[in-house]
């Protein structure tokens, strides 16, 4: 029987899974903003227009991964959250420090965007990607140490799945210092390794 003290201590999850929503909407709709518009003196040609919209192009792929990416983190912490039947205020608080880095990565798309070719920018965002997942993984460790799941086996699969970013993080840093715009199709991995999880892990409960 727990005291009052202990229930106290327990908070639920749902005010926080709103929060995660919101800022998860926030962050992935200003991605956009990391998009420079061409700048001409004069009014240009198709052609020129054309040029500039080609010269893009490496914005619009770092746009696509981090969409992706995004949408992949807020899928897994979804599927977490469904199988969480309590929390308590450490594990707020390493989901809140994982929100915080969510927020960042708008940020750290239009670093990269806007310097693409040098490597310290791609390092930023992988970094960012690298310290998000790490957190991912955390939290579903530490809910798992602490009870705070509905499944265990399913916990499990979610926690092993959370491995695979970091790996095509760390990946994506090692490649950046030799090719840094194509260091990002290092997490191609990820979904490589969503597709295999659920038929690598046994059935049950």
């Amino acid at each position: 029987m727990l005291t009052e003290r202990q229930e106290t201590s327990f908070i639920t999850t749902k005010r926080f899974e709103a929060l995660v929503d919101a800022i998860f909407g926030v962050a992935m709709t200003i991605l956009v903003l990391s998009f420079s518009i061409p700048f001409f003196t004069e009014l240009p040609s198709n052609q020129a227009l054309l040029n500039s919209l080609a010269q893009m192009s490496h914005q619009f792929v770092i746009y696509i991964f981090a969409f992706v990416l995004l949408a992949t983190f807020w899928y897994h912490h979804h599927e977490f959250f469904s199988i969480i039947k309590k929390a308590d205020y450490a594990f707020f608080w390493i989901n809140v420090f994982w929100l915080m880095l969510i927020a960042i990565v708008p940020f750290s798309v239009s670093l990269t965007s806007g310097f693409g070719p040098f490597e310290l920018s791609a390092i930023i965002f992988h970094t960012n990607m690298l310290i998000i997942s790490l957190l991912s993984y955390l939290s579903i460790t530490y809910a798992i140490r602490k009870g705070f799941t509905l499944s265990r086996r399913r916990a499990k699969k979610i926690q092993i799945a959370c491995l695979s970013l970091p790996c095509a993080a760390i990946v994506a840093i090692a490649l950046a210092f030799f090719t840094p715009r194509f260091s990002y199709l290092a997490y191609f991995l990820v979904f490589g390794f969503d597709y295999l999880i659920p038929r690598i892990l046994p059935k049950g409960k």
